[in-house]
């Protein structure tokens, strides 16, 4: 139940970007690399705030949702699941446009080798964790997992790619940093939110959802966007 929450907003987002396969492959052949540059970054950005929004929300009305969904026992289990799960795909999904741009570009099999470490990242510290601490970490291996994907896209792929020019310092601050800032808010509240009296709990998750919205619209966004 939780994965399947999750990958509503992974479908969606996957499906929103496909138009960005032929004009990045237009601008390419074009030879309008600064354009393709700056169109990374601005549905980086986009994006971003888009898959940070979609998550906090998700994350903060999990407990209501699973409820209804699937009884109040089982919500119980599934909802911590469900929010480890949601920030491992805000994770992955972030840096999804640049991956994509590449299949317009040419240069996606430059970095085949990504997923691949993604996955045994994945798979290893699932196991290891899965066997630890049960279910939940199992998602905290996805949770690894989509952040080493993350990291390898940004520091590693991003330097070699020839149809963008950008640096991994470049990439992370004005495309990256700025989503994954606003989300700290909600994600503050998610984890020390069980530490509050519960009364306090859905002010804070307000507070925090506001706090999410502002971030992304003063900090991840540019003036023109």
């Amino acid at each position: 139940a939780a994965a399947g929450a999750v990958s509503i907003i992974n479908a969606v987002y996957s499906a929103s970007l496909a138009p960005l396969v032929p004009l990045s492959a237009d601008l390419h052949v074009a030879g309008r690399q600064t354009e393709l540059t700056d169109l990374l970054l601005r549905l980086t950005r986009l994006g971003g705030v888009a898959v940070v929004l979609g998550g906090a929300g998700l994350a903060v009305m999990a407990p209501p949702v699973l409820r209804v969904w699937i009884g109040a026992e089982t919500a119980a289990t599934a909802v911590p699941i469900l929010r480890v799960l949601v920030a491992a795909n805000v994770l992955r999904l972030v840096v999804m446009p640049y991956p994509v741009c590449l299949f317009g570009t040419g240069e996606h099999r430059r970095v085949r080798s990504t997923p691949i470490l993604e996955g045994i990242a994945n798979v290893a510290a699932s196991v290891a964790l899965g066997r630890w601490l049960g279910p939940i970490g199992v998602a905290y291996g996805t949770l690894i997992g989509a952040g080493v994907g993350l990291a390898a896209h940004t520091m590693v792929n991003v330097p070699r790619t020839n149809s963008i020019q950008l640096s991994s310092a470049q990439f992370f601050r004005h495309g990256l940093a700025g989503p994954l800032t606003a989300s700290l808010p909600v994600t503050l509240a998610v984890v020390f939110g069980n530490r509050l009296p519960p009364e306090w709990w859905w002010p804070v998750a307000v507070a925090s959802l506001a706090a999410t919205a502002l971030l992304c619209w003063s900090i991840a966004l540019s003036v023109t966007e």
